[in-house]
């Protein structure tokens, strides 16, 4: 089967402002189209790029210990009674992983701290920063393999 031909992006067709909804992000990228976020993801889906970026954060999380630490955190919220049900859980991991994220990203697992084992120079869940580099890493590169990204439709 010849492969499909990808996906062409203009960045002059990118929305200039961001909706009202995101009036707490005034600079960085644009959003995507409801179209263009549908046509890409089809194109990643059909290319196995949505396996091989899962595969890559999956990776990247259990070699720097952050699904141990997570896995120890929920099992010790539930053990203690702190959280009663799934939604406790995923409320108190979701403030613990983007508590520590916001404040500079995760570092090397290292033994105490939170749920038994925390990053170092975080108080909580922090993402590893290794394993968002990674990722993003894998995420441009699978987008490229789907997408001939235009900028403001030059071929340059």
């Amino acid at each position: 089967m010849p492969p499909s031909p990808k996906l062409p992006v203009h960045t002059s067709s990118l929305p200039l402002t961001l909706p009202p909804a995101s009036t707490t992000h005034t600079t960085g990228p644009r959003p995507l189209s409801t179209t263009t976020t549908t046509a890409l993801t089809t194109a990643l889906v059909s290319s196995n790029g949505i396996e091989r970026i899962e595969a890559s954060l999956r990776h990247e999380l259990a070699t720097s210990g952050f699904s141990a630490a997570l896995r120890t955190y929920v099992v010790t919220q539930l053990r203690s009674g702190e959280s009663a049900s799934f939604q406790d859980v995923m409320k108190k991991v979701l403030a613990a992983v983007t508590a520590a994220t916001s404040e500079g990203g995760g570092g090397k697992l290292v033994g105490g701290g939170l749920g038994g084992g925390m990053l170092e120079g975080e108080k909580g869940l922090g993402v590893p920063e290794v394993a968002i580099r990674e990722t993003l890493r894998v995420v441009t590169r699978e987008i490229r393999e789907v997408c001939d990204v235009r900028v403001n439709d030059t071929d340059d």
